[in-house]
């Protein structure tokens, strides 16, 4: 609320920001080999630097990379907080979940890097010692809710493209 001071004039009651603890969250794509999970999360990826691009100069993200290969990603994307008070917000995404080592190296990676929010390809498997299972370990092990969507195989390789792009919006925005 505002208060009167001496000379009538009304100052504005400074509330300190408080830093709010971010949930730490894990979407896993599962699926099984090649019906697109890599695609779509380097599509995902493309459309966060697109949104992440809009908004500079006022944020100015920092981004790391495990993986810097043409066709995998393991990547840490950090946007710097405007303020002392705002939370830093890190977001690790991995396209690499063909076995549970190359899941495991992303995930390290983005334990690393202090991510709260993961988006990675797994196998679909139910295999103990499959990449699958190391992502739910992980998550279990570091606190982290996990979301897990299947990717189907679309069985037209002319509609694939238009099913990862749909797929990779709905990452982007949570639906």
């Amino acid at each position: 609320s505002r208060y009167a001071s001496k000379s009538g004039l009304k100052k504005k009651t400074v509330r300190k920001a408080r830093k709010t603890k971010i949930t730490k969250q894990m979407l896993i794509i599962k699926g099984h080999q090649n019906c697109g999970k890599s695609t779509t999360i380097k599509l995902a990826y493309e459309l966060v630097l697109n949104q992440l691009l809009k908004t500079l100069p006022t944020i100015s993200p920092l981004i790391k990379y495990c993986v810097p290969l043409r066709n995998e990603i393991a990547a840490c994307i950090r946007e710097k907080a405007k303020n002392k008070d705002e939370q830093i917000k890190r977001l690790g995404m991995a396209t690499r979940g063909d076995n549970a080592r190359l899941v495991m190296e992303g995930l390290d990676f983005f334990r690393s890097n202090k991510c709260e929010v993961i988006v990675c390809a797994t196998r679909e498997d139910g295999a103990a010692g499959g990449s699958l299972a190391a992502a739910r370990a992980f998550a279990a092990t570091n606190g982290f809710s996990v979301v897990e969507w299947d990717k189907p195989n679309v069985p037209r390789s002319s509609h694939q493209l238009q099913a990862n792009i749909d797929y990779a919006k709905n990452i982007v925005t949570g639906k």
